[in-house]
């Protein structure tokens, strides 16, 4: 399974190009490391790189045109450490960076390959998943991380861009982490997207950013620091509260033709209750106000959406998907944490309905 990554997908590529994102709507995978736990758990004793090119490949089969590497995790904080202010630490954690990430980028490549062989003719994209470099949901304060977070994101993009069709900034909670790794990005030819983590919240309120911006201040600031970028999206936040940030997506980067769109998480326990429960206390006053925020949500929720395992049902969940898309015209759409290929599959289903009860051009 050799490369082959000059001819990449330069078709699909175009098709996904700012200029055009109405021709097509996107499907993202899911969950790939719960997924890849959950399969692990189930097979110790397969090798670990065969377990992730088939969990690649679950995905694929359920319908998701764009497959993330599994390079989330491959970061010099992650566990968070509370050491993580060492310099000395972070750059002895950075000399594995390059090799972890060769290694993802590799993984998912060789799952697109294996699902051509196999007869698909459907695109298949690898997204090349740039991290947060601190806890994605504490974000850094100190003047010093500018310079660790861009020496990381300088290897990282380099050792994915063999293997990445195109970029993606994923799980950012402030402008300045997304900031940091979209410049890196953008430095090379291949199309770069961020997406935004969200404080859980009710479809009514405002959307806000874990580290304290509004979605709206820090959408604004990072197409004014990074204009080169294709698209904005929202993840790793409920799914609640990524509907209540479509309207600003559709304004404000959709009305640009950019791409937009969400993945959300499929838990009962929403990420800000955990933070909660752990006593990760807000930073700003709106993160504050959120707290309310997140009981209302909760309120708002109905365990028959949700199974014995506090998992929200596939169809629950592309009841989100389908407002994301058929109201607000979402372009990019899939699943993140929680999520495996059952809920790809039906937001797979959902969006080839949109397409035939939609009159073409």
């Amino acid at each position: 399974e050799g490369s082959d990554t000059s001819s990449r997908c330069i078709v699909e590529l175009d098709a996904m190009d700012a200029s055009i994102p109405a021709k097509r709507v996107w499907v993202m995978d899911g969950g790939v490391g719960h997924q890849l736990r959950n399969e692990r758990e189930t097979n110790p004793t397969e090798d670990e790189r065969e377990t992730l090119v088939r969990v690649h490949l679950d995905f694929l089969r359920a319908g998701a045109d764009v497959i993330t590497t599994h390079s989330f995790v491959n970061t010099p904080a992650f566990p968070p450490s509370k050491q993580q202010r060492n310099q000395e630490q972070q750059i002895t954690s950075i000399e594995g960076i390059e090799q972890t990430m060769t290694s993802a980028g590799q993984a998912a490549e060789q799952a697109a390959k294996r699902a051509r062989r196999q007869g698909r003719t459907q695109p298949v994209l690898v997204a090349g998943s740039l991290p947060p470099t601190y806890s994605c949901y504490v974000p850094p304060t100190d003047p010093r991380d500018w310079k660790d977070m861009e020496t990381y994101y300088q290897v990282a993009v380099k050792a994915l861009l063999p293997y990445a069709d195109l970029f993606l900034c994923e799980t950012m909670p402030t402008s300045l982490q997304a900031i940091a790794a979209a410049e890196q990005a953008c430095i090379t030819a291949t199309p770069a997207y961020v997406s935004f983590t969200l404080e859980d919240r009710k479809e009514t309120d405002t959307p806000t950013l874990r580290g304290g911006e509004t979605l709206q201040d820090a959408i604004a600031t990072t197409l004014h620091r990074v204009p080169a970028l294709k698209g904005i999206l929202a993840n790793c936040s409920a799914p609640e509260s990524i509907t209540g940030a479509m309207p600003v997506l559709a304004q404000m980067v959709g009305s640009r033709g950019l791409s937009f769109g969400g993945y959300g998480n499929g838990f009962w326990d929403t990420t800000s209750s955990w933070m909660k429960k752990e006593g990760h206390g807000p930073i700003s006053q709106e993160g504050i106000a959120g707290g309310n925020a997140l009981e209302s949500l909760e309120m708002h929720r109905h365990r028959s959406d949700f199974d014995e395992a506090g998992i929200m049902m596939p169809q629950a969940y592309c009841k989100h998907v389908e407002q994301w898309v058929a109201e607000f015209g979402a372009t990019m759409v899939g699943g993140c944490c929680g999520t495996g290929p059952m809920h790809i599959r039906a937001v797979r289903d959902c969006v080839d309905e949109h397409r035939r009860s939609t009159p073409g051009p």
